[in-house]
C-alpha cells in the first residue's frame, strides 16, 4: 500500500499535483491602485485562472474588511498546492500572514499558519511543518479556535506518523475532543489520519472504519478533490486487506470526481491498475500503468518533490503485474527502471519493492513471484 505518512500527507494537501511546464512569479507592492498587492503571473495554459489579487479585494482592506483579503489568498494557495507551486505558495502565505498580522484578524493568523505547514507537509519539509503547526495550536488556544486547533493537531499527527505512532494518536485525540461537530472537512481530515496511523500499526480493518467515517463525513462536503482523495484512502485500506474487487468502483468514483476538480490522476490510475492485476488481469492492467507514467513524464520535476519515488512505485506494480503475467524481460526493465532513477535509494520501500521484484525475476519461480506480498 506504500507509506502511510506520504499517502496522509497527500490526503491533507491534495492528489499528487499536475504542474505542466507553467513558469511563474509573484510580485509584492504597490499596484496601480494602491495598497497590498500580490500578483501571480505565468498561467499562459490557464490564462483565465490567474490569479491576481484584485481592486475589488483591495477595496475590503480599505472598508474595514481584512478577512475578504486573507480568504482570497487561501483560495489562491490552494490552487498552488494543488499545481505543485510550493515556492509560489509559501510567497502568497507570506505575505498573507504579514496581512493577517496587521489588519489584527486573530483566527486567520492561526488558519494561514496551518496552511503553510499543509504547504511545507507536501514539499516533504517536516520541520518547517511542525514549526508552522505548532504556531497555530498556540495561537488556536490563545483566542479560543477550536476548528483551527483541530486543523494543527491534526498536522501534527502526520508528522509524527514519520516516527512514532503513540505521539500521532494522541495528536488524533486531542484533534477529535477539539472539533466542532459541524466541521464536515476537519472530521474528513482527522479520521482519515487516523486511518493512516492504524495503517501504520498493521491495523488495516481499523483503518477501513476510519476511513468509512472520513468518507461520510466527505460526502457532506461539496469539493470534489476532498471526496476523491478519501476514496483512495478507503481503496488502500481494501488493497492491505486483500480485497481488489471492493476497491475497483471506489477508484472508478474518485476518477470521476478526479476529472471534476481537475486532477490527473495519477494516483487513482495506477491503483486502478494494481485493482486489475489483484482481480487476476495482469494485461487490464497494463493499460492504466501506461497512463499513470505518461502524466508522470508531463510533470515538471521541480514541482513534485517526490518525483523518483512516484515513478519508482508505478514501475513496481506494472513490474508485478508483467511478472503475474509470465513476462519475465518486462518484468526486469520496470524493476531495472525504478532502480536507475535519480536519487533511488532515497526511497527504502520502492527500492526494496524493485529488488524483490528483480530477485523474483531471476528465481525463474512464477509462482512464488505472483503469490508473495511486496515489502511492506
Amino acid at each position: 500500500m506504500g507509506d502511510p505518512v506520504r499517502r496522509s500527507t497527500q490526503f491533507l494537501v491534495g492528489e499528487l499535483p499536475a504542474g505542466f511546464g507553467c513558469e511563474s512569479a509573484v510580485a509584492v507592492g504597490n499596484p496601480a491602485g494602491g495598497g497590498r498587492g500580490v500578483q501571480i503571473r505565468g498561467l499562459a495554459e490557464e490564462p483565465a485562472e490567474s490569479l491576481v489579487l484584485s481592486r475589488e479585494v483591495e477595496v475590503q482592506i480599505e472598508l474595514g474588511r481584512p478577512g475578504m483579503l486573507v480568504q482570497s489568498f487561501g483560495a489562491q494557495t490552494d490552487y498552488l498546492i494543488s499545481r505543485g507551486r510550493h515556492h509560489d505558495a509559501r510567497a502568497v502565505l507570506g505575505v498573507a500572514i504579514e496581512s493577517a498580522r496587521h489588519a489584527g484578524d486573530r483566527r486567520m493568523m492561526a488558519a494561514l499558519r496551518n496552511c503553510m505547514g499543509m504547504t511545507e507537509l507536501f514539499a516533504s519539509c517536516t520541520d518547517p511543518a511542525r514549526h508552522w503547526f505548532e504556531e497555530a495550536a498556540d495561537l488556536s488556544r490563545r483566542y479560543d479556535e477550536p476548528a483551527e486547533l483541530a486543523r494543527a493537531m491534526t498536522g501534527l499527527a502526520t508528522v509524527a506518523l514519520q516516527s512514532d505512532t503513540a505521539v500521532a494518536e494522541a495528536h488524533i485525540e486531542t484533534a477529535l475532543e477539539v472539533l466542532p461537530r459541524s466541521d464536515d472537512w476537519g472530521a474528513c481530515a482527522v479520521h482519515s489520519i487516523l486511518g493512516f496511523t492504524r495503517i501504520a500499526q498493521g491495523r488495516a480493518e481499523k483503518a477501513l472504519a476510519c476511513f468509512r467515517v472520513a468518507l461520510a463525513r466527505a460526502r457532506m462536503v461539496d469539493r470534489p478533490r476532498v471526496q476523491s482523495r478519501t476514496l483512495i484512502c478507503m481503496a488502500d485500506a481494501h488493497f492491505a486487506l486483500s480485497q481488489p474487487h471492493e476497491a475497483q468502483p471506489l477508484l472508478h468514483e474518485a476518477a470521476t470526481l478526479a476529472t471534476a476538480a481537475k486532477d490527473h490522476m495519477l494516483l487513482t490510475l495506477a491503483r486502478l491498475g494494481t485493482a486489475a492485476h489483484q482481480e487476476g488481469h495482469p494485461d487490464t492492467a497494463m493499460p492504466y500503468f501506461g497512463r499513470a507514467l505518461t502524466v508522470r513524464r508531463q510533470m515538471k520535476r521541480e514541482n513534485e518533490p517526490q518525483w523518483g519515488r512516484v515513478e519508482m512505485d508505478i514501475r513496481c506494480r506494472a513490474g508485478r503485474a508483467h511478472l503475474t503475467a509470465g513476462r519475465r524481460n518486462e518484468a526486469r526493465q520496470q524493476f531495472q527502471a525504478a532502480l536507475t532513477l535519480p536519487d533511488a535509494s532515497a526511497y527504502d520501500l520502492e527500492r526494496a519493492q524493485a529488488i524483490h521484484g528483480l530477485q523474483a525475476c531471476v528465481s525463474h519461480n512464477l509462482t512464488a513471484a505472483e503469490s508473495a506480498d511486496p515489502p511492506q
